[in-house]
C-alpha cells in the first residue's frame, strides 16, 4: 500500500487540488489528512467535500478543533452546522494497519509529556 500524507490545507482548495492533481500521478493507494483542513482559508466547505469525496481520513489537527469550538465566531462565518457535522466525519481515527503513530503537534504534547 502507498500512502501520501497531506496536511495544512487551511481552507486553500486550490492549493488541495494542485496537490492531489500531482499525487494521481504516483500510483498513491491512499491519501492521509494530517490535520489544518479548514481554518483561516478562503474555501473551507469547498475542502471538506472534496476530501469527503476521496475518501480521505483526517487527523484532527489544532486549528481543527480551534475551529468547532462553539465559543469562537468564526465557526458560524466559515462552516455551517451541517459542514462541521460533515468535517467531523473525515476524522474516525486511523487503523493501526493503516499507521502507528500520525499526529498534527508535537508528539510530547499528543501524548501529554508537556
Amino acid at each position: 500500500m502507498r500512502l501520501a500524507l497531506i496536511s495544512d490545507i487551511h481552507g486553500n482548495n486550490v492549493a488541495l487540488e494542485a496537490v492531489l492533481t500531482a499525487i494521481s500521478t504516483q500510483n498513491i493507494t491512499q491519501v492521509i489528512c494530517l490535520g489544518d483542513v479548514a481554518s483561516t482559508g478562503p474555501q473551507p466547505c469547498e475542502v471538506i467535500k472534496r476530501l469527503r469525496e476521496i475518501g480521505c481520513p483526517v487527523v484532527m489537527g489544532n486549528m481543527d478543533v480551534w475551529l468547532l469550538q462553539p465559543a469562537h465566531c468564526l465557526t458560524k462565518i466559515f462552516l455551517s452546522p451541517l459542514q462541521a457535522s460533515l468535517f467531523l466525519r473525515l476524522c474516525p481515527g486511523l487503523s493501526s494497519k493503516t499507521a502507528s503513530s500520525l499526529i498534527n503537534s508535537e508528539a510530547g504534547e499528543a501524548y501529554g509529556l508537556r
